[in-house]
């Protein structure tokens, strides 16, 4: 990531606050409005630990920043169907290959199916792991356009 790259994401992501992307990736993802209320009301930390442990139920988790591209593709399996499973497990990754790129490489392997997969920054150090709607995913890249792993 060049140094302009980098400004530009930092300048965003302390202009539009460091949960915002999370609530409205929630509303997005179709949280109930009792966890969307608590989103709205919790630290940046509560709010990120709940924003996981919705996702982590219903469409994705997390991942170490030093996972391997097959650890990763354990996690989002558990939301892929068996095709879809095949067709990441085929991806040529190797051991070196970081998460956002892994992530990136899932998502081009599926690119004919219904679904695709995303990374977003945490607070933390790890990654935020989310398969989702293709139909979904613009929406969602402009959200995130600050928290997308790169």
């Amino acid at each position: 990531m060049s140094i302009q790259s980098w400004f530009a994401r930092s300048l965003g992501r302390v202009r539009e606050g460091t949960k915002a992307h999370l609530v409205s990736s929630a509303e997005l993802l179709d949280f109930t409005d009792d966890a969307l209320h608590a989103m709205r009301e919790a630290t940046d930390d509560e709010c990120e630990a709940s924003f996981v442990e919705h996702v982590s139920r219903t469409c994705g988790g997390t991942v170490d920043w030093r996972e391997q591209p097959q650890d990763i593709a354990e996690t989002l399996a558990a939301f892929l169907s068996a095709d879809e499973v095949s067709l990441i497990q085929t991806s040529t990754l190797n051991d070196q290959t970081a998460p956002p790129q892994a992530v990136q490489g899932f998502d081009e392997s599926l690119k004919g199916s219904p679904r695709g997969v995303r990374a977003l920054d945490s607070f933390g150090d790890f990654y935020i792991v989310l398969v989702l709607p293709r139909h979904l995913l613009p929406r969602f890249d402009e959200i995130n356009q600050h928290w997308i792993a790169a």
